[in-house]
């Protein structure tokens, strides 16, 4: 009898797991794992605002330039994630601020654009660090020095800027509908065809077919536009969701969004998330997908809360990680909506900086908590770290004061 029950308990154990054997137990989901926490890095000093953060390719970061009070800054640091410092290295030339900072194809970091000054009425000569040498030499200059545009590192490794305003027009007295194009190997800027609407503060995203997604922008916005860099054309998307929404509800601004973060997914597919209306400075909460492949946009899940100026980092998993930004500082909605109504011809932005966290799941396509930062702040930088861990540094918090605290969300890989 006792040799029936245990042949009972074997066969029943082949069939709940398919064969006999001691199992482990399964992995936690990424929607069931237990919650990271955020924790500090070593303090970024002076803390700065304007300046740029790279993603370096051995896993460093470079943050050159940026403002402190009302001096422009020229230095520059390495954060090392071996032993967490920050290393000063060589200075750029020339104080800048505003500026833009984009890793080549080998390891050198191109820096253009920006202002010298608070005048806002030249822009220092664009320049490459080299990170062998750790010094900083001279490129040629645009053809249009800008400020407050979009730069991209192209497939074939030149570099796109597109729109922005002349160095001293940051608003709205003249913004740019040009793009030029550097290339690493003759140092020169050669103009390419132009936008098919004028954007400052672009969003720009290069796709896996290597043409070039543009969103966005304040002031004038337009609908979104994709550049084919080699056939030098410019093509119009399909309405954002937002704008669609807006479209069937009668608004008389149905122009896209501003102060979003886009994010290139692991399959090829945008994620563009937050920011504002235009016009009426109302928050979004929304989050959009582009298919690059229907050239058409799509809805999923929604933030707990809306949010403009915040960062945003693609997880090795394919999961994306958003922090910070700005939101109202009103008790309800209805408050909100009835100041961002009065705001509308201000542009007068939200005051209370955001500590909260928020992490999407392709899968589910749904958001879920991602703890809080130490420090509420909007207009920072995040980079993922070769290690899998998303470094958050630098943006402004309350009192429009710079930020030197660093933090760290993820589990370091070993």
């Amino acid at each position: 009898m006792k040799y029936d029950i245990l042949i009972w308990i074997f066969l029943t154990l082949i069939t709940a797991t398919g064969h006999a054997g001691i199992h482990p137990a399964p992995k936690k989901s990424a929607s069931t794992a237990m919650p990271v926490k955020w924790r500090p890095a070593a303090v970024l000093l002076p803390a700065r605002e304007g300046n740029s953060v790279s993603m370096l390719p051995d896993g460093r970061v470079l943050v050159a330039g940026g403002i402190k009070g009302k001096k422009y800054l020229k230095s520059a640091f390495i954060w090392n994630p071996v032993n967490n410092r920050w290393k000063t290295v060589a200075s750029l030339s020339s104080p800048r601020a505003n500026h833009s900072a984009t890793v080549l194809n080998d390891g050198r970091v191109l820096v253009a654009g920006g202002t010298t000054g608070a005048d806002d009425m030249s822009s220092p000569q664009p320049e490459i660090w080299n990170p062998v040498t750790n010094t900083w030499t001279h490129t040629g200059r645009m053809n249009e020095e800008r400020i407050h545009y979009g730069a991209v590192l192209l497939a074939d490794g030149r570099v796109l800027v597109v729109g922005g305003a002349p160095a001293g027009n940051s608003w709205t007295s003249e913004v740019l509908l040009s793009a030029e194009i550097w290339n690493p190997y003759t140092g020169a800027w050669t103009t390419v065809a132009s936008m098919k609407t004028k954007r400052i503060y672009p969003s720009v995203t290069r796709l896996e077919n290597g043409h070039v997604l543009v969103l966005g922008g304040i002031i004038h916005s337009g609908i979104p536009e994709v550049y084919d860099p080699a056939a030098n054309r410019w093509s119009s998307t399909g309405k954002m969701v937002t704008v669609q929404k807006a479209s069937r509800s009668g608004m008389e601004d149905a122009r896209p969004i501003d102060n979003f973060t886009a994010t290139l997914l692991l399959d090829g597919r945008v994620l563009v998330v937050g920011g504002r209306w235009m016009m009426s400075q109302a928050l979004l909460e929304t989050s959009q997908i582009y298919d690059p492949n229907t050239n058409f946009w799509q809805a999923t899940g929604n933030l707990a809360m809306g949010r403009i100026a915040h960062v945003a980092a693609l997880l090795p998993d394919g999961r994306v990680l958003i922090a910070g930004g700005q939101r109202w500082g009103f008790a309800n909605a209805a408050a909100e909506r009835r100041a961002a109504k009065e705001a509308c011809e201000g542009y007068w932005a939200p005051d209370i900086p955001i500590r909260e966290a928020e992490l999407w799941d392709p899968a589910t396509g749904q958001w879920q908590s991602a703890g809080r930062l130490k420090w509420g702040r909007w207009s920072a930088t995040a980079v993922t770290l070769p290690d899998g861990r998303v470094m958050v540094v630098g943006g402004m918090t309350k009192g429009d004061r710079p930020v030197g605290q660093t933090e760290l969300w993820g589990i370091k890989k070993k």
